[in-house]
């Protein structure tokens, strides 16, 4: 199985899916999570719309992962 140009493999070969699946058990993560941590950190810094669009969402779903925070300047005169 050859990697495309868009997956490099500079080994050969792919990691098998049990590896995946407890590499990361140590630290107690999953890569789901971490990928939700990537798709809130870009639902946060970048067009929901566009967020959507790339990762084949809808505009709602994208919309759970915008964080709690509140831009402190936004604030300053109430």
């Amino acid at each position: 199985m050859s990697s495309s140009p868009a997956e490099p493999d500079p080994g050969g070969h792919r990691a098998s899916q049990p590896y995946l699946d407890h590499l990361l058990d140590p630290a107690d993560a999953t890569i789901s999570t971490l990928r939700a941590s990537r798709l809130l950190a870009l639902a946060n810094s970048h067009d929901p719309h566009l967020i959507a669009t790339t990762y084949g969402m809808s505009a709602e779903g994208v919309l759970a992962y915008f964080a709690d925070r509140v831009d402190r300047t936004l604030l300053a005169d109430l």
